[in-house]
């Protein structure tokens, strides 16, 4: 089979295209033909070295394709089913564990930029109906971490205010998880045409944080003074300020990307009195994932995709990724 690897210690000139013996099948596995898969920070933070793994590792943790084997004791998968595959294999349900967040594709052991892999059944789940496989393939990292940052964490409801930033894969999908839940959003985003893409997903009101820097507070104005009640915060120390500004008294913060840093100043003052939840999200449980297709088959939800390419131009893929021109998920198709 054909396979994308990256070697020690990382880049994009390091990814090299190889032929590697396929896997087969091993009891309460199935073998998957793998025919999609999608790029999300985690995966450049792989590749470029910034997450060290193996030499030689496969990247790649989101995957969605055809089940072409299953092995001894596997009843849930049948030859022919579309399978989609969860970031977390580990964690069936329940809260975060340290021995649940192990085993990631494409970080911990080899992931989907690959023909073929054989993995645990428990490890992916059934797709949303009538989607295809390059439109499943964004949901594992991306969605997920929007649908239980938003609805397991900050327990949204119809009326509440959300508010996203920027136009990256979770970005995007929490606008649109948000509206499906009958919330009010607000985007932020530094470039006109995108916040006009926004406007046209369902965005209710939009915010250029490059012409206002004080971003924050306009959010509040915009609430009539009130606060939002939830953020969806990817910029870390460099934009949390401006979040917790933004949050209404009780309100709360799903951390879930440090794109600005890893540390930082937090008017941690202002966060007490406020009395706002700041809550570290790293995607979620394979029962949030089940319960998050369910949504979706319910609401009629479909991904935007910016673009896809194949297998042999990951890394092009990649350098397309961190220009930051895109408009939603960069798939590959295998």
């Amino acid at each position: 089979m054909q396979v994308a690897a990256v070697r020690a210690p990382g880049g994009l000139d390091k990814i090299v295209i190889e032929e590697r013996a396929a896997p087969t099948a091993g009891p309460g596995q199935i073998l998957v033909r793998v025919r999609a898969s999608s790029l999300n920070f985690h995966d450049f933070a792989v590749v470029a070295g910034m997450i060290r793994t193996a030499d030689g590792r496969i990247p790649m943790s989101d995957g969605a394709g055809e089940v072409e084997a299953v092995g001894e004791g596997v009843t849930t998968f049948k030859v022919g089913d579309h399978a989609l595959s969860t970031f977390f294999p580990n964690w069936a349900t329940g809260g975060p564990a340290l021995e649940r967040l192990i085993g990631v594709p494409g970080d911990h052991t080899d992931g989907f930029a690959a023909q073929y892999v054989a993995m645990a059944a428990s490890a992916f789940t059934r797709l949303p109906r009538g989607w295809s496989l390059a439109e499943a393939a964004t949901l594992p990292c991306a969605a997920l971490t929007a649908w239980r940052a938003l609805v397991v964490e900050a327990q949204i409801k119809p009326g509440d205010v959300v508010l996203t930033q920027g136009t990256g894969g979770v970005s995007i999908f929490a606008l649109q998880l948000a509206k499906a839940a009958g919330a009010t959003v607000i985007a932020t985003s530094s470039s006109a045409e995108k916040l006009a893409r926004l406007k046209a997903l369902g965005a209710d009101h939009l915010i250029n944080y490059k012409e206002e820097a004080a971003w924050g507070e306009a959010a509040t104005t915009l609430t009539g003074g009130r606060g939002v009640d939830a953020v969806v915060e990817i910029g870390g120390p460099g934009t949390l300020g401006q979040s917790i500004r933004a949050c209404r008294i009780g309100g709360h913060i799903s951390l879930i990307g440090v794109l600005t840093g890893v540390s930082g100043e937090v008017p941690t003052a202002l966060a007490m009195s406020r009395n706002v939840t700041i809550k570290g999200v790293t995607v979620g449980s394979r029962q949030d994932q089940v319960e998050m297709i369910a949504a979706i088959d319910a609401t009629g939800i479909r991904p935007v995709i910016d673009s896809t390419f194949p297998l042999d131009q990951i890394a092009a893929a990649f350098a397309h990724q961190i220009s930051q021109k895109h408009f939603g998920k960069i798939c590959l198709e295998l």
